[in-house]
Formats: C-alpha cells, sequence, structure tokens
C-alpha cells in the first residue's frame, strides 16, 4: 500500500492542475487539491524528510542557493514582455480566482504554504540521495510547465520546464549537502517570493 502511494505521488500535482485550473477554472481548488494530496500521501507513506546523511556547513551553501534562487523571479520579470500577454493574464489570473484583491492572500499563501509542503513532499517524502537528475526532478518540473501553459504559448514552456528540473535537481542536492529540510524550505521561500513579486511588479503596480 505504502509503496504503492509512493510510486503514484508524483501524478497528485498533475490531477489537482488539470481538474482544478482546466476543469473547474479555479486556482484554489488546483493548489488546495494539491496540498491535501501530498498532505495525505505524506501522513500514510510517511514523510523520509532527514534521510539525507551527506551532511556539510551549510552557511556558504546558503547564501549561494538564495541568490541563484532569487535571481529566477528577476529573469522572470525581465523576459516577462517576451512571455506574458499583461491584459490577458489579469484577465485570466480574475477567471481562475486570484485576481485583484485576492491576490495578496493568494501570494502568501504561495510563498509560505507552498514552499515548503513542496519540499517536504518532494525531497522529503519522494526524497532521493543520488547527485544525478532523477526521474521526479522532472515531474516536478512537468507541473510546473503545465501550470504556464495557462498563461502563455507552448515554447516557453520548455525552458521553464529545464529551469524547474534544475531547481528540483539542485534542492535535492542542498537536502543532502545540509543534512535537513531547514535549506531548501529557505531557499525554497527565496525563490517563490522573487516570482510572486516579479508577478507583482508587473501586474498590479
Amino acid at each position: 500500500m505504502k509503496s504503492t502511494i509512493r510510486y503514484v505521488s508524483p501524478a497528485i500535482p498533475y490531477a489537482a492542475v488539470l481538474v482544478g485550473m482546466y476543469g473547474f477554472g479555479s486556482a484554489w481548488a488546483a493548489i488546495g487539491g494539491y496540498h491535501a494530496g501530498m498532505l495525505a500521501a505524506m501522513v500514510i507513506g510517511k514523510s523520509r524528510a532527514e534521510s539525507a546523511q551527506e551532511q556539510r556547513s551549510a552557511r556558504p551553501i546558503l547564501y549561494l542557493s538564495t541568490v541563484i534562487f532569487a535571481a529566477g523571479g528577476l529573469v522572470f520579470y525581465l523576459l516577462w514582455p517576451y512571455i506574458i500577454n499583461t491584459p490577458e493574464t489579469v484577465s485570466r489570473l480574475q477567471a481562475f480566482g486570484i485576481g485583484g484583491q485576492i491576490w495578496p492572500y493568494f501570494a502568501v499563501y504561495f510563498c509560505l504554504v507552498n514552499s515548503a509542503t513542496e519540499e517536504f513532499f518532494w525531497r522529503g517524502y519522494l526524497g532521493d540521495d543520488r547527485k544525478g537528475l532523477c526521474a521526479n526532478d522532472l515531474f516536478f518540473a512537468g507541473y510546473h510547465a503545465l501550470v504556464l501553459l495557462a498563461f502563455t504559448g507552448a515554447i516557453w514552456t520548455v525552458p521553464v520546464f529545464a529551469a524547474c528540473a534544475f531547481a528540483g535537481w539542485l534542492w535535492r542536492r542542498l537536502r543532502a549537502m545540509s543534512g535537513g529540510m531547514a535549506l531548501p524550505v529557505l531557499t525554497h521561500v527565496a525563490a517563490d517570493l522573487s516570482i510572486v513579486l516579479a508577478v507583482h511588479f508587473r501586474l498590479f503596480v
């Protein structure tokens, strides 16, 4: 039972996005279903978030990785005119239930709750200490591309997929090198915050 749940768990975000966003047209339904699915899988399958063995000094890694992840939002901000149609995106955010006055609440939830939950799920419960790229890095990247597809053309999902696969790999390595989940969670918060700020300044300022 537990092994079966672990085997199918990478499909959780895909089901949540397809049903929530593309089915019901609700970002809240998508992220709520995603988080509920991740938490259920971790509770039933027992998270092994602290299994990493390759412990080293975390401080230099923290500084470097935070800069790398925070730079993602800056890159997204600069590429925005080529990736996103701003008027259409405002309308779609409204349609998905996260535009206007709701946006700040979604942004805070996304930066704090989503960042931590994803790390304990992907790098904890589904953790893999191999040094090279693994299948779960690709599954992690794929669902982000599926979300972006609702806002831009398919061609831009390719570099986003590559960037998210790299991020997934780097977070796995950070967990292994630091020996715990604090470093991946903190840098994931930094990454999501930078993306949210890029969206905020492009759309609402």
